[in-house]
């Protein structure tokens, strides 16, 4: 039962999956460079610390929406001083974390991620400046293959990974590029998730992504959305969760939510993942 809980926790976030999604965004972008890619390397639940969190105000409200009074959440602030930072995952992963070990669910995450069941690209499409660019495209994609491992267990930069055959493209076109920085508008974003022997599609609503470039080409940020109660509850239940815990672990799920209200309750928890990606190249097959 230990390992469904911890299994539970790790589905709270992870990145894209089958078939090609619908591109979201406000307007289509053209290139005059090459795309450039990263592939994650290494990548962690966020949970705020004093207050402070990565992440975005998923809903733009302070605490929870006005019209839903059941929700639970607080609000946090991210290191550069904005405020309304939504992340419910911050009151789950300590509390399961009392019970496998500190680190456990980032250090399972980060095993998935070496051996190459957990591999995830992010390409910028229609780059024209890699400082500032009003319409730049960008795409998550699930990849396959081999990854080749540095003596710190990370992947290697300037590897080549091909496009799962099984996965499906999430794209967002018309993100705007500032200092370095770029940021989505609200999108849907498929996560594919491996950890263990456990696979699964993870739906992030409403997803936000801030992405750095580095000038080494390398990629920082976070995968910020909201989490339905109905999937991550289907989700737990097919982890052999004992029927008497089920039903706690659904009123919990069912606690924490503070996004997407429907008649006065929220019906999605908010969650943020932050990642580091290595300059690579993505083989589209």
């Amino acid at each position: 039962m230990l390992r469904a809980i911890v299994i539970l926790g790790a589905l709270a976030l992870a990145s894209c999956a089958p078939d090609e999604m619908e591109p979201t965004g406000p307007r289509a972008c053209e290139s005059a460079l090459p795309e450039q890619s990263g592939i994650i390397r290494w990548m962690a639940f966020e949970v705020a610390e004093d207050g402070v969190s990565e992440g975005f105000d998923l809903d733009e409200s302070f605490g929870p929406p006005l019209e839903a009074s059941a929700c639970r959440a607080r609000d946090f602030v991210d290191d550069e001083g904005r405020e309304g930072i939504d992340n419910q995952l911050t009151p789950i992963i300590p509390a399961l974390e009392n019970q496998v070990g500190e680190g456990t669910l980032d250090a399972l995450l980060q095993s998935s991620i070496s051996n190459g069941q957990l591999l995830i690209g992010i390409t910028l499409e229609g780059l024209d400046d890699p400082r500032n660019d009003d319409c730049v495209t960008l795409v998550v994609r699930t990849l396959t293959g081999a990854p080749l491992l540095g003596t710190d267990g990370q992947l290697l930069d300037g590897q080549t990974l091909q496009v799962s055959p099984e996965a499906r493209t999430a794209r967002y076109e018309g993100a705007v590029l500032r200092d370095g920085v770029l940021e989505t508008g609200p999108f849907e974003l498929a996560l594919p998730v491996s950890i263990l022997d456990a696979r699964f599609v993870l739906d992030l609503h409403g997803a936000r992504v801030r992405v750095r470039i580095h000038e080494d080409g390398s990629m920082s940020g976070v995968f910020a959305g909201g989490i339905s109660n109905d999937q991550m509850i289907e989700i737990a239940s097919g982890l052999n969760i004992p029927s008497d815990l089920m039903s706690t672990v659904a009123t919990f799920i069912r606690l924490i939510a503070d996004l997407a209200p429907v008649d006065g309750k929220c019906t999605q928890f908010s969650a943020s993942m932050v990642f580091e990606a290595g300059l690579g190249f993505v083989d589209p097959l």
